[in-house]
């Protein structure tokens, strides 16, 4: 933007005088102006948002859309005075031209045609301006009125993505006029005509004049014009304001760090950079010696012709005398080479021999190379420099058409990268508003458009940056919070206690953990700061651990054997006792277990039910079935926990919830990416609010709600070497059990 040069003072402070002028009668169109003030101190660093626009009726469809993308530009302008004026007006335009592409994915293209918008926005001296149709902005200084919004947009729209393209930034000073109009603003108001109404500096009186010229002119166009004055803050001035009735405080108090877009660096590989500059050099040496050799060597190619020439004819009669020479030896030995023909006398040529045919060509190459030799020496050289030039030529066409073809790659490589970086930054701003089903659409999108990218080899380090981006957008998508190898911190190492043997169970008992040796059947306990220690090593009658369960409010963990048979562990005696239990099924297959209260849940999978059973001093007992809903699967079950509710986790990664031996309707796990693996488990307590279910194939851990709705995905690394997880009854840490060492994750936001 270029307007009249004018000294500014920047300490003088100005005000923007605003008015409209509004015309639509008898039309199918709509349009509207639009003026927003600032509210508080925090919005008052933005200053004031401006904008006309004007499209369709669209059988009363237009009102709403105008209404809704302007909403859209003032609700995310005012949104975060932290990131600046040119910042919030880029995200603001960002955000309109993704309402306007979710109306097009919607089916609602007809406003494309005739989308007419000019918006700008004023804080103190700074003016940034942007169009989409043919809207237009004008500004008044010194008498002269420019426009000032020229080449920023066109019309028709064909990508809604770039609605609102570019921005133009600039100062204003007092006594400073602005026009914004719709499409038919140039046709009513001619540039002559505005310089004569500025000299009123109220903006009432100019929208005023404007009217009186339009009357006057009997015109019917439609128009939507807004006037504003900039006038020094003491002088008195006519303001009036539209207040716009929705409100502009958006409920989310989320930030975005959307920056103006940095240009495309071309980045050709050291072999490609020595290929242009050889193109190059070879240009360049063409363009001399064509201006400077070739006349010389032309003037030289014509002497050598004439000599050439000369050379050529001695030979030719050379050939004749020899022909001559040959025939009369023939005449001569009476092999009649002479016939009569009326009267007159010619010699009969006979037709030549076979040798004559063999040794014609070779004679004729001796006859030219020995008129070379007569050539004098600046002749051969420009023969030769001529050779060279024929080869450079050849050489150069052939770089050139392979220039155009690296030209042409590259064009179409930065048209991908432009557009796989709007796709990305669009769904970068619709997951800021939760719009998830176009977020995931746009990042498709994007991901194909990298793809095609990388197959071109070129802008490498681009892609890779935008691939990053990516990632990071679709981990907010998915609620994926990876875990750095700096986040989880060591609590201790049961590697001392269990002779190098790697326990798959971890329980959390009263700030102390346990597991026990898969090998010995000792269990070991673990404080933080201390190493770790045997309880318990004598298990004589008791089959091998092979899971269990910690019971947070008797202190006691509920140990499985394969006998199969259940035994039960108390940390304040640090005693094992086997315990009666009349068992479902003589198989210890996947015996997975849960308690709630004094009850014992167990899942048997040979007998495909859980049975509950109740504590006794000697064990449990009164076992009871407790599906009863055919509608439960009842194979294929990776784990259990009960809460009140019953869950029953599947290998295939699907869960039920069962109250009363049936099956909760409205439960289901909500889906993920990737979906969980078919090497589960279950982590959850009546003291627990959410669900924790160990991925161990993806070596992660997915937290939901006890409606199924997904809360987190917490990715551990490939670095850990997980086999079970712990969470305090809190919730607020994670244990993880990598190898030997147990790893503490903090689950706080």
């Amino acid at each position: 933007m270029e307007p009249p040069m004018r000294r500014l003072d920047e300490n003088e402070i100005i005000r923007p005088d605003a008015d409209e002028l509004l015309v639509y009668e008898e039309t199918t169109l709509v349009g509207d102006t639009f003026i927003f003030e600032p509210t508080d101190d925090e919005e008052r660093r933005l200053g004031y948002l401006f904008a006309v626009a004007e499209t369709e009726d669209l059988e009363g469809v237009g009102k709403e859309l105008i209404d809704t993308a302007i909403q859209t530009l003032q609700r995310e302008y005012y949104r975060d005075p932290r990131r600046g004026v040119l910042a919030s007006f880029e995200s603001a335009l960002h955000q309109g031209n993704l309402v306007m592409h979710d109306l097009v994915e919607q089916g609602v293209r007809d406003w494309m045609g005739s989308w007419h918008v000019a918006v700008a926005v004023l804080a103190g001296h700074e003016l940034h301006v942007s169009t989409a149709g043919e809207a237009v902005i004008m500004l008044s200084r010194l008498g002269k009125v420019t426009t000032i919004t020229t080449g920023l947009s066109h019309s028709p729209i064909t990508d809604p993505l770039r609605t609102f393209a570019q921005v133009a930034s600039g100062v204003v000073a007092s006594h400073d006029v602005l026009f914004f109009g719709s499409s038919h603003f140039c046709d009513v108001f001619r540039k002559n005509e505005l310089s004569r109404y500025v000299i009123d500096q109220a903006a009432s009186d100019i929208s005023l004049r404007m009217r009186q010229l339009y009357e006057d002119k009997k015109q019917n166009y439609p128009l939507s014009a807004l006037v504003i004055s900039m006038v020094p803050e003491d002088m008195k001035a006519d303001k009036k304001r539209i207040e716009y009735e929705e409100s502009r405080r958006s409920p989310l108090s989320l930030s975005t760090n959307l920056k103006p877009r940095q240009p495309l660096d071309i980045h050709r590989s050291m072999k490609k950079r020595w290929w242009a500059l050889a193109g190059r050099l070879i240009k360049y040496v063409w363009l001399k010696l064509r201006k400077v050799v070739w006349p010389v060597l032309k003037e030289g190619s014509r002497k050598s012709g004439r000599i050439v020439f000369q050379a050529s004819k001695q030979a030719g009669k050379g050939m004749q005398d020899m022909t001559r020479r040959r025939i009369g030896k023939d005449g001569g030995s009476g092999s009649g080479v002479i016939e009569e023909v009326g009267g007159l006398t010619r010699p009969r040529l006979r037709a030549p021999s076979l040798a004559v045919i063999q040794t014609g060509p070779a004679r004729l190459w001796q006859g030219f190379k020995n008129g070379l030799k007569r050539l004098p020496v600046s002749s051969k050289v420009f023969a030769i420099v001529a050779v060279v030039l024929l080869v450079a030529l050849a050489v150069s066409l052939l770089f050139l058409k392979n220039k155009r073809a690296a030209d042409q790659e590259f064009q179409y490589a930065s048209e991908l990268l432009y557009e796989a970086r709007t796709k990305q930054e669009a769904a970068e701003t619709a997951l800021i508003y939760d719009n998830r089903d176009q977020t995931r659409n746009l990042i498709k999108d994007a991901k194909e458009l990298a793809e095609m990218i990388s197959t071109t080899e070129l802008y490498d380090e681009q892609v890779a940056e935008l691939n990053d981006k990516i990632v990071e957008i679709e981990d907010r998508l998915s609620r994926i919070v990876r875990v750095s190898g700096e986040a989880m911190a060591m609590v201790g190492d049961f590697g001392t206690a269990v002779n190098q043997t790697t326990p798959t169970k971890l329980f959390y008992l009263q700030n102390t953990w346990y597991t026990f040796n898969p090998a010995t059947n000792a269990i070991v306990s673990l404080n933080e700061g201390e190493e770790a220690k045997i309880v318990s090593a004598s298990t004589k009658g008791i089959g091998f651990f092979t899971g269990g369960v910690a019971h947070q409010a008797d202190k006691t963990l509920v140990l499985v054997t394969d006998d199969p048979g259940v035994a039960l562990y108390d940390t304040k005696t640090e005693l094992v006792q086997k315990q009666e239990i009349e068992w479902p099924s003589n198989e210890a297959k996947n015996l997975a277990v849960a308690v709630f209260g004094n009850r014992l849940y167990v899942y048997d999978q040979e007998a495909k039910n859980i049975y509950g059973y109740s504590k006794t001093l000697r064990g449990y007992s009164n076992r009871t079935p407790w599906i009863v809903d055919d509608k439960v699967k009842r194979e294929n079950v990776a784990d259990i926990s009960v809460d009140g509710f019953i869950y029953i986790l599947y290998q295939d990664g699907t869960m039920t919830k069962m109250y009363k031996g049936n099956a909760v309707e409205d439960f289901a796990l909500e889906e993920i990416d990737p979906p969980l693996g078919d090497n589960l488990k279950l982590e959850h307590t009546d003291e627990h609010l959410y669900l924790y279910v160990l991925d161990l194939q993806n070596k992660r851990v997915v937290i939901y709600d006890n409606k199924g709705n997904l809360m987190r995905q917490m990715f551990l690394g490939d670095e850990v070497e997980v086999t079970d997880i712990a969470v305090s009854p809190d919730e607020d840490k994670m244990y993880v059990l990598d190898g030997t060492r147990v790893m503490m994750v903090s689950l706080g936001e």
